[in-house]
């Protein structure tokens, strides 16, 4: 797997007890580089991504932004505006700084 963050901190993401722990993962820096299946993995996640960004951006009417910035943020105070703070928590990364500006922003 490409290591993308340590191996204690990826397994404390997984804490679904009903889905199977898989153990004895080889985490390896720039594992595409290694592991040509790691490259063919990341280049498939990458077009289910872009898919579900684009079926995103029709259901909701509006072009969702990449990043962390200033257009970032004016587009999600725009958003949450029309269609609220809980619809923006389905399409926002919540551990982002930029959540917290923005809330700060609309309060």
């Amino acid at each position: 797997m490409d290591q993308f963050v340590a191996e204690e901190k990826y397994y404390s993401y997984l804490n679904d007890p009903s889905e199977p722990q898989v153990l004895n993962i080889v985490f390896k820096t720039k594992g595409e580089t290694y592991y040509p299946c790691v490259a063919l993995a990341s280049i498939i996640a990458r077009y289910a991504f872009l898919l579900e960004k684009d079926a995103l951006d029709k259901k909701y009417k509006m072009d969702i932004p990449f990043g962390a910035s200033s257009k970032v943020n004016d587009f999600s105070i725009r958003f949450i505006k029309k269609y609220g703070l809980e619809e923006f928590k389905k399409i926002a990364k919540l551990n982002f700084a930029n959540y917290k500006e923005i809330l700060e922003v609309l309060s």
